[in-house]
């Protein structure tokens, strides 16, 4: 230490600064009145050296207690760039320390979204999780820190505290000793591993510190041919000093170790959260033994460990390619497929296994997998053997299942309980919001999707001004951040004339750039931000000093708690030139009545199997009413076309129409009516007021409702859902019936009748 302090001093002099890295060291040394001057005159070449130095100034005060001064220099850090992570990570410390919980998780979880990868903020992110006792979500983040920094002894604190508060007892003793093996005088790991072997004795509980399931191999490790200290290291670990069990390992493997030995030592190295020496050493291994089958294995298990599961993939597909089939393997193929929403692959892997296999083992993944692949009655079925078994706990993934099935009371009976044990599990808690929304109980259904943020977390994002909660906005200034899809921010766009009408100073809206024009015109009193929902919000620095700032989804729970609240008038307004060049264009193209439709919902992840028909169904609509069809739907549409050509369907299709939103509204606008599956297009014809039918699924996504005819939403938007689950001949026949009594109006201008 005394060495780099003198290189970093001798740094200073030629280069007239500070690195940050050496103001750290000081403040690691507490050295903190060097550090303070250190923090003030950094070298000039610092990125974003003024913010920085206020992030390093702020983590001294910290350090010495000094919080309300520390957070003083965190906001002045915001101020100058509103998404420098190392500012929400200090205030996230901050109101960590002032037990303001829910604030420092967002922080963090926007820190962690800006350096996904940066030990620091993954370890700040799941201590925050630890504090709201979401353990799960604790657990996960925790470790992934660690996969990065397996030095860091606060985490393994932390984790042992998570893994003890899950019952998780072994385990945790062991993330204790691991702590004092990186630092035998940690306190704190001290002090409670002291509490929890004291808890443990009064309960008269014996806690053996036990190997995991891929624990030390016991292939002839001791064999008289392999010269290494088995035994030796293998006291060492069991006595949780896993360190000196490496270090040992190291000076004593040979240079060609044999594929027992390589394995041994790579479990130490995990053992110790040291991912990355896991990983160099098996890669170095198979490069030289490419058709080792447990080496591919255990690399695709430390790919998956630190969450890079593409890689993992690779690797357990090589290890299936020199070992044929393998159960376990195969249900890790099939986790990482899930972890990349490739369902059906997963879905085939996981089947797999259990057909191997031959027991329960994998009957939770397997069920886990069929609900992402909608197949709810199967996912059920194994959910409730399992219970009846008593071979796991009631858990969410139940109740989502029973949802989609329509079975409510059942699922909300699931997830209240789950919420008694756990009330800050964000996905539990989404869970039960959606479907408290999906039966219109507004109230109670927006405190919990408010959720939404910390459970669906990779696209979550923080601006650096209080967040508002209801306050008097009178001459106030506020800022809506954009959020979620495009047509669920045509949808909570509804809200933005109530929040105008509470008499703000300044309004300003953030909106995906395909659809912020549209939004511009609609709002002409709104100044709109087009942005592309990045994380760099470099925007923000133009906006100065704000009051307020709401997510666009958290509006409705201000404005939408009865289903009188919402309103019954258009308000998204197309371009009136563009819609006139439309109406031309569609008079040119056929006689009216002028019909616009789509056929397509949602991604594999959001149940696209469920919310798609065929473009046949429509045909079949069109024989029944006379008129011109034009397709509205986004993406490849080749093939359907010429599917549908094939039966004598011709529906005109406009590309350029469809992938500029502004003018899609036009020419939604110039329609006389749509008939649509779940997706955007509901929300641009209902929001522009246009007579609108909805095919959905018999159980939909909560926005269209469980029994409901009309979505609230809009003025006129009716839902005609599966009376069978699967099954859309009812939903068409419905539809040719509910279309002839929308267009009825419009026979005496085109003179146009319905066939019957």
């Amino acid at each position: 230490m005394m060495l780099r302090r003198l290189i970093d001093h001798l740094t200073r002099r030629r280069t007239n600064g500070w690195t940050e890295a050496a103001v750290r060291d000081l403040m690691r040394e507490r050295q903190f009145e060097q550090a303070l001057d250190a923090a003030q005159n950094l070298n000039p070449q610092t990125p974003d050296k003024q913010a920085t130095s206020f992030c390093l100034l702020g983590e001294i005060q910290y350090l010495r207690h000094n919080d309300q001064l520390a957070e003083s220099y965190f906001r002045q850090a915001l101020a100058l760039q509103a998404s420098h992570a190392d500012a929400h990570l200090g205030l996230s410390m901050v109101l960590s320390e002032q037990q303001s919980f829910n604030a420092a998780l967002e922080h963090a979880l926007f820190a962690k979204n800006l350096r996904p990868e940066e030990p620091r903020m993954l370890a700040q992110l799941g201590y925050c999780y630890m504090l709201l006792e979401a353990y799960p979500a604790a657990e996960s983040v925790l470790r992934l820190a660690l996969s990065h920094a397996p030095s860091d002894k606060r985490s393994w604190n932390n984790l042992a505290i998570t893994l003890r508060a899950k019952g998780e007892i072994a385990e945790a003793k062991a993330c204790w000793l691991q702590a004092l093996d990186i630092d035998p005088e940690y306190a704190a790991a001290r002090g409670n591993a002291a509490l929890f072997d004291a808890e443990m004795s009064e309960a008269d509980i014996e806690v053996n510190v036990k190997r995991n399931s891929d624990a030390l191999p016991e292939l002839s490790l001791q064999a008289p041919e392999s010269q290494m200290p088995w035994a030796t290291i293998d006291a060492l670990v069991r006595a949780g000093q896993v360190n000196a069990a490496i270090n040992l390992a190291e000076r004593e493997i040979p240079s060609k170790a044999s594929e027992a030995e390589t394995l041994a030592l790579n479990e130490l190295y995990s053992k110790a959260g040291d991912w990355q020496s896991a990983t160099t050493q098996l890669q170095t291994h198979l490069s030289q033994n490419p058709q080792h089958a447990h080496a591919w294995h255990r690399l695709g298990k430390v790919h998956a460990r630190r969450e890079q599961h593409a890689d993992a993939i690779s690797a357990f597909r090589n290890a299936l390619g020199c070992g044929g089939d393998n159960a376990n393997l195969l249900a890790e193929l099939g986790a990482s497929l899930h972890a990349l929403e490739r369902y059906q692959e997963a879905l085939t892997a996981i089947q797999r296994a259990h057909e191997l296999d031959g027991t329960s083992k994998y009957l939770s993944p397997l069920a886990s997998v069929l609900l992402m692949c909608c197949r709810y009655e199967e996912a059920v079925q194994i959910y409730e053997r399992l219970g009846q078994d008593g071979m796991v706990k009631v858990g969410a993934n139940h109740a989502l299942s029973l949802g989609y099935l329509g079975r409510i009371d059942e699922a909300l009976a699931i997830l209240d309980k789950l919420i008694e044990t756990t009330p800050h599990n964000p996905a539990v808690r989404l869970m039960r919001g959606q479907l408290l929304l999906q039966q219109h109980d507004w109230r109670r259904g927006w405190v919990d999707y408010a959720w939404r943020g910390f459970s669906q977390t990779h696209s979550f994002r923080m601006l650096p001004f209080p967040r508002w909660n209801g306050e008097p906005l009178k001459g106030k200034k506020i800022v809506v951040l954009a959020e979620q899809g495009l047509g669920d921010q045509v949808m909570f766009a509804s809200c933005l004339p109530d929040l105008l009408a509470l008499q703000p100073a300044k309004l300003v809206l953030e909106a995906h750039e395909r659809v912020a024009k549209t939004l511009a015109r609609s709002f002409p009193d709104i100044p709109v931000i087009p942005s592309r929902q990045k994380k760099d919000l470099a925007w923000v620095n133009d906006l100065g000093t704000m009051d307020y700032f709401a997510a666009l989804g958290d509006l409705p729970s201000h404005f939408r708690l009865n289903n009188t609240a919402f309103p019954k008038q258009p308000y998204l307004k197309a371009d009136p030139a563009r819609v006139n060049h439309w109406r031309k264009r569609l008079a040119e193209a056929g006689q009216g009545p002028w019909i616009g439709f789509s056929w397509k919902g949602g991604t594999e992840l959001t149940r696209t199997g469920l919310r798609t028909m065929q473009i046949q169904d429509f045909a079949h609509i069109s024989r029944s009413m006379q008129g011109t069809w034009v397709s509205l739907q986004y993406g490849p549409v080749e093939q359907a076309l010429k599917d549908a050509k094939a039966i004598g369907f011709t529906p005109h299709h406009w590309a350029e129409a469809i992938s500029d939103l502004d003018e899609f509204a036009a020419l939604v606008a110039a329609l006389d009516a749509v008939v649509t599956v779940c997706n955007t297009t509901v929300h641009y014809a209902g929001s522009i007021g246009k007579a609108t039918l909805v095919l959905a699924p018999q159980v939909p996504e909560w926005r269209y409702g469980l029994n409901e005819t009309h979505m609230p939403w809009y003025a006129d938007v009716e839902v005609i859902r599966q009376r069978r689950a699967g099954r859309w001949d009812d939903v068409v026949h419905e539809a040719v019936h509910r279309l002839a009594q929308k267009l009825a109006p419009l026979h005496d201008r085109t003179g146009v009748q319905s066939i019957k």
